[in-house]
């Protein structure tokens, strides 16, 4: 089940174009309402735990961005973050559509 909410929280990242700390704990914290009921079904009841075993995915995350994306001088970045980590939508166009199937994060 962890697995499965480390990928929503890659697959969110990618279509929202941002990997910041920041909305990573937004993305996190609605991933885990929208999963509620499957969490409560493997024993996991505590949000608390899920989080934090899912946040420990942000770094590979950027780690992903770092490595895969590049940056345009016209892309948005979020200066309170120190590794400016929008990924602008020309990196995505082609990559990632409904249709097809993103890399899992644990392969990255």
């Amino acid at each position: 089940v962890i697995g499965t909410l480390r990928q929503d929280l890659f697959e969110r990242c990618l279509q929202e174009r941002d990997v910041s700390r920041r909305s990573a704990v937004l993305f996190i914290r609605q991933i885990i309402r929208d999963r509620a009921e499957t969490l409560l079904g493997c024993g996991i009841t505590k949000q608390s735990e899920a989080f934090a075993e899912v946040m420990k995915t942000v770094p590979q995350i950027q780690k992903f961005h770092a490595t895969y994306t590049s940056w345009s001088t016209n892309d948005k970045i979020d200066s309170s973050e120190s590794d400016g980590n929008r990924v602008p939508k020309a990196v995505l166009d082609g990559v990632y559509t409904s249709g097809n199937t993103l890399v899992s994060i644990e392969d990255v």
